[in-house]
């Protein structure tokens, strides 16, 4: 590790490294040290702890602990990862609601992302309750 806990640049996930899904066939960067790994039949992205510990728990817990990271499945856990690190072009709104449909119990709290459940609804993690938006 270098300073501050971030990865070297060879500490990156690189190909040919084990994935959740087979051998990495290729890494894209999408956001700082979040990588994309894709393999020859899917693939997810990659998320260092120390980036990792950025996300809110909720969400970071949605994504498969590995060794030294977490990583998050293309189809739909990488909502999650989409929702805190703005990237891959895509709309944080839209990939909240992802995560709500997909994994309801952990859509909550929405107020660390600046959303609220379509029913208006978030939970204040400070206070540990629902309160209305």
């Amino acid at each position: 590790m270098g300073p501050a806990g971030r990865r070297e640049e060879d500490e990156m996930v690189k190909r040919g490294d084990w994935t959740p899904w087979g051998a990495c066939d290729y890494v894209e960067p999408i956001n700082g040290d979040v990588v994309f790994c894709g393999t020859a039949n899917h693939g997810g992205a990659w998320v260092p702890d120390v980036r990792a510990n950025e996300m809110p728990v909720n969400l970071r817990t949605i994504g498969l602990r590995g060794v030294g990271g977490w990583w998050f499945e293309e189809d739909c856990a990488i909502e999650a990862v989409v929702a805190v690190f703005h990237c891959r072009g895509e709309d944080r709104a839209v990939a909240l609601r992802g995560v709500q449909r997909q994994y309801p119990a952990h859509a909550l709290p929405h107020q660390t992302c600046g959303v609220t459940t379509t029913s208006g609804y978030h939970r204040c993690p400070e206070r540990a309750q629902v309160v209305r938006s």
